[in-house]
């Protein structure tokens, strides 16, 4: 059986990963795990072994500190940021989608009373969609090389994902539709929401572009910390 390692990754939790690194990196003061590339003062080195000798224990205190702390800002604090992004970039996409509905209501001729009741409903179906978009953006952002692609592949990437988005968003509502309650014809709504999904659209790829750059601001911090002695 094949195992898509992407995808698993993908639905791991980050503060499991801060954790992997706080056990592999006491893993390494210990011994128990050995890495050329951390740059450390030869374990072995018997002058090293002297109590009045810091420089060993400083040395790993400072390279499992700065692990840490990269492990943080890649695992933890990058998502963080670009979900808070997702977030607002959602307010302006309900805002869109429930002011349609309200059109819709009111070309309907829906009295104030059943339009009020209607408006609510539709509210709170927008609402509840919203964690399952959020979630579907978690699951790309943490699976995410945005660093890694040319500008080529990241626009093409973005297309993908926004064209995968609206439609999920689009059938969400479909679903969640009642007729008895909006008072609205089923057809007419979807298709004024088919008309906004173009706005919607340019919201996403400002999303993406933006989770991009926060990408690449988190790497240049990473790398920062990297280069401290």
């Amino acid at each position: 059986m094949k195992i898509d390692i992407s995808n698993f990754l993908s639905t791991v939790h980050p503060i499991t990963w801060v954790l992997v690194a706080i056990v592999f990196c006491y893993g390494v003061y210990k011994g128990y795990i050995v890495i050329k590339w951390l740059n450390l003062p030869n374990k072995n080195d018997p002058h090293l072994k002297c109590p009045n000798n810091k420089s060993f224990n400083e040395a790993i205190t400072r390279n499992i500190e700065k692990t840490v702390e990269i492990a943080k800002i890649q695992f933890v604090d990058t998502l963080k940021f670009q979900m808070a992004e997702a977030e607002s970039v959602w307010i302006e996409i309900s805002d869109i989608l429930k002011d349609n509905y309200w059109k819709q209501a009111t070309k309907h001729g829906l009295k104030n009373g059943e339009r009020e009741t209607a408006v609510a409903y539709y509210n709170l179906l927008i609402d509840y969609i919203k964690s399952d978009v959020m979630d579907i953006l978690r699951g790309w952002m943490r699976s995410n090389h945005f660093i890694d692609k040319s500008e080529v592949e990241f626009q093409s990437y973005t297309q993908d994902k926004i064209k995968r988005l609206i439609p999920k968003i689009s059938d969400a509502i479909d679903h969640g539709f009642n007729r008895t309650v909006l008072k609205v014809d089923m057809h007419d709504l979807h298709q004024s929401a088919l008309e906004c999904m173009p706005r919607i659209g340019i919201l996403a790829k400002e999303f993406f572009l933006k989770a991009r750059a926060i990408s690449v601001d988190m790497k240049k911090l990473m790398d920062k910390i990297k280069e401290e002695p």
